[in-house]
């Protein structure tokens, strides 16, 4: 085990008693397990970038779902090959669990598995700690190892006590050496007894069971992903490799090179890499004891430029060759991994701008190490960030001071100087590194900085161009370049061009994404953009330039480009709702539904979003779901009266009257509630449909008063109010009322409105207006008004017409062959008529209307006798009403005959009146 582990340390133990020690454990198991749930969730879902960014910082940020102690815990890296006896790589959680995301083959079930828990003691270091040896299993593949062997672990908790309740947080994962298992007993802290009465309760434990992927995608969508994913791992590991040929580490080179083909097959750059790295190898013929030497200076060389990485590596290296140099070997390697581990956090402190917590850090660092320079100067950094120059000032010179060959400390100082523009200092320091060190390329990025400085961007450029020519793989060369062609040139073609270079050299820096994003918006290539800004975020984007971001989204939603808004800035629910609200003018119901899903997937508490995707469903006629989402935006947010008018119509079209009606009356009290004044137009429209609800029961009465305060309401004339007060006068019978309230509604051009006017004059036996209105419904197209029109002319003597309205009617399938032997008849056509009534009887030979027909017919044609006969069979169904004989002057040539008085007089006891 690498020096990870927490060091004891003398103090007074915490009082920890039996019931908490039982506690502490049960819960360190409980958040190794819901790691394992995160790797497993990882490993099996296809995550776009915002996502995974959730769930990397839930997993140390996130109260409900915390297992690690901060954002720097350490995480051996456990799926890649390394040279034997060399150390593992290390990382902080976000690291290792964006590596993981690219390099870990994805499976659809579970594939990582947790085994064989054996739980320490509660120990006492620096603080209280516990370990759990454990067992881990891989199986689905890594992209960068043959195989993934069963893992034996260690994982370190941190154990704190907050409020009443004490929690664990994984703090370092690594491998168990079996070397230090002796360790494993060591450091117990005493455990007393329980008092009965305060024994510490359990508290709620972390699981990721309810995890679930936060952005709903397409196969398309997923596949893009994990082509993106693997062009990660693939530049990565190229990267890798090019270091590794830098540093002549060969095997390492040819690892990740080969690696790296396997994903990328036809890549030539990588085809001609393995070509030359194989004979780099056959070309070395090194004894162990030559390449010890070499390891030996190279750790040397590294410990000496204060690289401790490289130089813990590199002694790891020369420990493989010659075991029995442990004693000498082993506490190097040891200072150096602590002071590693002791710069990651100052550098992470720093980076999340806990100025105070790297503050203490650095100085813990110059009092351990009080000869080694780096420590000065990240503990002088610190002190410049919280404003104490003099301080600072002093620590800077102190590390020049102490070591003057080691160049950084002047390229740091220099650029501190230049912090505080004295550039002259910050030239001189520059000076020196250049004159002792020709090909150190650093020197060309500060001198670039100090002309920005100096207002020459020209020559900052050419600057950044000697670099780039002395070291055309460094990254910030083209980063810095770029910056500057675009925020000081305004050349966004010329510094995409820089982006896309350093994003080539280094495919995890979230500022060259965020860069060339920028381009691409200047140059309307907003899907590009939108790609590459979530890349930034992913990479942990500083958050004043994730900001800017987001304002380039603000105002494409302020421009009403709301497309643009949602693919530079994929989280906030508002550009989805004013997405959706577009499309809803539009009367693109379907496309706003979707956006206002949207809306509510990123904001379950947006209750404006239930409330249009609720409008949206009723216009699509989904009126249950439409009722749902209301149900939903209310109980969010009760007090917008508007609710419950929307609400209501959708309860109304399913036939729940009485609660539609309930929240009509819910609509006022609500805005007395909050002190609203209700526009005239929404207490209109609220009258309306409680008033339809009343007409569809049958309460005409009370659907009448509610009309009437609709019109009264609506300043401006709506003919919708005024046909449905109409509709209602012509079922309560007031025919005036009702006419002059339709005429008023039909000028407006709906059918509907011209056949109720009809059906008013109708009623009031003005039959030929009212086969006006009729007419002007089915020129509208309206065909189910031809059948009243031809009542209409029937009743005003136009025979003819009513004969052709039936006649379509009957063309159209409708079967009204009575009605049409009738106008025969009236036409003088008792032929006709005769054929159209046979017709009739031949389905039913009792048919009322057939058989008073038939005898209508054939007086026409003076059979009296046969007619007398016809109209006996009708008058003997007892449906021949004593008003239709007085009234129908067909019957004249026959009123006065005996024949025809005896039939009467027969039947008159079976007419009705």
């Amino acid at each position: 085990m690498n020096s990870l582990t927490a060091k004891a340390q003398q103090g007074g133990d915490p009082v920890i008693t039996r019931s908490d020690d039982k506690h502490i454990k049960q819960r360190a198991v409980t958040i190794l397990t819901a790691f394992q749930e995160l790797l497993n969730f990882i490993a099996q879902n296809e995550l776009p970038s915002d996502d995974l960014d959730n769930v990397i910082r839930s997993s140390y940020a996130d109260p409900s779902r915390r297992k690690f102690f901060d954002s720097t815990a350490i995480l051996v890296q456990d799926l890649e090959d390394r040279a034997p006896n060399a150390p593992p790589s290390e990382d902080v959680v976000r690291g290792y669990l964006t590596d993981f995301n690219i390099f870990y083959v994805k499976q659809s079930e579970p594939s990582i598995a947790f085994s064989n828990y054996k739980v320490s003691n509660i120990k006492k270091g620096d603080h209280l700690y516990l370990e759990i040896l454990y067992d881990c299993s891989f199986t689905s593949k890594s992209r960068r190892m043959e195989s993934v062997p069963l893992q034996h672990k260690i994982a370190f908790f941190r154990v704190v006590k907050e409020g009443a309740n004490w929690r664990t947080y994984i703090e370092t994962v690594d491998f168990y050496n079996p070397a230090d298992s002796a360790k494993f007993y060591q450091g117990d802290v005493n455990i007393t007894p329980d008092p009965s009465e305060n024994a510490t309760p359990a508290d709620s434990a972390v699981a990721d069971s309810a995890l679930k992927v936060k952005t709903i995608l397409t196969d398309e969508q997923r596949e893009r992903i994990r082509k993106e994913n693997e062009a990660m791992a693939a530049r990565k590991l190229t990267d890798d490799g090019d270091s590794a040929l830098n540093r002549k580490d060969y095997f390492i080179a040819l690892k990740n090179f080969t690696y790296a083909q396997k994903i990328d097959e036809s890549n030539p750059y990588l085809k001609a890499r393995i070509a030359n790295v194989n004979q780099l190898i056959d070309a070395q013929n090194i004894s162990p004891d030559k390449q010890y030497d070499i390891f030996i200076q190279q750790a040397t060389l590294a410990k000496g430029q204060h690289h401790y990485d490289a130089a813990r590596v590199a002694y790891d290296k020369a420990l493989g060759i010659r075991p029995a140099e442990s004693d000498k070997l082993r506490p190097l390697i040891n200072e150096l991994t602590a002071k590693a581990l002791l710069v990651n956090r100052i550098d992470t402190r720093m980076d999340d701008r806990d100025f105070k917590g790297a503050l203490e850090q650095a100085k813990t660092g110059v009092t351990q190490y009080p000869n080694d320079p780096v420590f000065l100067l990240k503990r002088a950094r610190a002190y410049e960030a919280q404003n104490d120059a003099k301080q600072a000032r002093k620590d800077y010179a102190k590390a020049v001071d102490m070591e003057p060959g080691y160049l950084e400390a002047y390229l740091v100082r220099g650029a501190y100087y230049e912090r505080v523009k004295d550039y002259s200092s910050a030239l001189s320091d520059y000076t020196v590194v250049a004159q002792t060190d020709k090909n150190n390329d650093s020197v060309y990025l500060y001198t670039a900085a100090l002309d920005v400085d100096k207002n020459d961007v020209d020559k900052a450029i050419t600057e950044l161009g000697k670099g780039i020519a002395i070291n055309p793989a460094r990254f910030a060369f083209y980063q810095q370049k770029g910056e500057l062609e675009y925020d000081r040139q305004h050349k966004p073609e010329a510094a995409q061009a820089d982006f896309s270079t350093a994003i080539l050299k280094d495919p995890a820096n979230p500022r060259a994404w965020y860069y060339r994003g920028l381009t691409e918006v200047d140059g309307n290539k907003i899907g590009d953009a939108s790609h590459d800004f979530a890349q930034a975020r992913m990479l942990k984007l500083d958050p004043a330039l994730d900001d800017h971001t987001k304002g380039i989204a603000v105002s494409y939603y302020g421009k009403g480009e709301y497309d643009n808004a949602i693919l530079i800035d994929p989280s906030r629910d508002c550009f989805r709702l004013a997405r959706g609200n577009a499309s809803f003018q539009k009367s693109d119901f379907a496309t706003a539904k979707d956006f206002y899903t949207q809306a509510i997937a990123l904001n379950r508490r947006n209750d404006t979003a239930y409330q249009q995707r609720g409008r949206a469903e009723y216009h699509l006629g989904d009126y249950a779901a439409a009722v749902a989402d209301l149900d939903s935006s209310i109980a969010l947010n009760g007090q917008v009266p508007e609710k419950y008018l929307y609400r209501g119509r959708a309860l109304f079209n399913m036939g729940q009257y009485d609660k539609a009606i309930k929240d009509m009356d819910a609509v006022p009290n609500w805005a007395k509630t909050v002190k609203r004044e209700l526009p005239d137009t929404i207490q209109a429209q609220v009258a309306d449909l409680r008033g339809e609800c009343y007409y569809q029961q049958g309460n005409y009465t009370a659907a009448l008063d509610n009309f009437k305060n609709a019109v009264k309401l609506n300043k401006a004339v709506n003919p919708a109010y005024l046909y449905d007060r109409g509709k209602t006068y012509l079922k309560l019978n007031q025919l005036k009322d009702a006419q002059a309230d339709l005429s008023q509604a039909a000028h407006n051009d709906s059918t509907r409105w011209y056949i109720a006017l009809g059906d008013t004059y109708f009623k009031m036996n003005n039959y030929a207006e009212a086969a006006s209105q009729y007419t002007e419904a089915i020129k509208r197209g309206d065909n189910s008004a031809l059948y009243p029109r031809a009542m209409s002319r029937m009743k005003a003597a136009s025979y003819d017409g009513a004969l052709a309205d039936l006649q379509a009617l009957k063309a159209g399938g409708q079967p009204y062959d009575a009605m049409i032997g009738a106008a025969y008849v009236k036409t003088n056509r008792p032929d006709s008529a005769i054929a159209s009534f046979q017709a009739v009887l031949a389905k039913d030979n009792n048919d009322v209307d057939a058989l008073y027909g038939m005898g209508a017919a054939s007086l026409e044609k003076n059979q009296k006798d046969d007619a007398l006969a016809w109209f006996g069979k009708a008058f003997a169904t007892g449906k021949v009403h004593r008003s239709q004989v007085k009234e129908d002057k067909t019957l004249d040539p026959v009123r006065d005959d005996k024949a025809f008085k005896a039939l009467l007089k027969k039947y008159s006891d079976q007419m009705p009146k």
